[in-house]
């Protein structure tokens, strides 16, 4: 996030060591102003971190909550930790709350892609197959060139989220939507 004149701040979550009251691994927000000599120093530094992740930023993300999904937390997710990070990255959310079972591809078959640079799902298993399922059953889905397919990420809200548990615990992390 540009920070002013000569600097940028840094939104972080980081990873607690392990302590005699934890074992660790849990994210812990946090942030960093980093201070550059002039304007072009600051402005050169945020187009390389830019850079390095292929975009230039994420302008605005569908975010499929599942409201029943689970213990009934998708929404308290997405309000409590979801959406403030988003907003600490400069990223629209568009919130679609699911109505009723087959929603989630009902919202993904329908919505117009071209301006949408990531989908996430906050739900389980069901619903991140449901939205996936959609998205190649889309008609359009074999005209979108590979570099410019949409991303779908998976923040744990259902019942056993074997899926996110997965692909977190391969990367070492715990099962937390921070970590997701």
């Amino acid at each position: 996030e540009d920070g002013g004149e000569t600097s940028v701040l840094l939104h972080m979550y980081l990873k607690r060591p392990p302590s005699c009251f934890s074992s660790g691994g849990e994210r812990e927000y946090s942030k960093r102003i980093l201070e550059f000599p002039d304007r072009a120093s600051q402005q050169a530094w945020l187009q390389r971190w830019k850079g390095m992740w292929g975009r230039q930023g994420l302008a605005s993300v569908i975010i499929i909550v599942n409201p029943v999904g689970g213990s009934g937390t998708g929404l308290k997710i997405y309000h409590k930790t979801v959406l403030p990070m988003l907003q600490q990255a400069g990223v629209t959310p568009i919130l679609m709350e699911t109505k009723h079972e087959g929603h989630g591809a009902e919202i993904v078959s329908s919505a117009d892609l071209r301006s949408v640079q990531a989908i996430l799902v906050v739900g389980g298993d069901g619903m991140l197959s449901e939205v996936v399922n959609a998205l190649f059953k889309r008609p359009d889905h074999q005209a979108v060139p590979l570099q410019n397919q949409i991303p779908v990420a998976i923040i744990p809200g259902g019942s056993s989220n074997g899926f996110a548990k997965s692909l977190l615990a391969r990367a070492g992390e715990t099962l937390d939507a921070t970590a997701a």
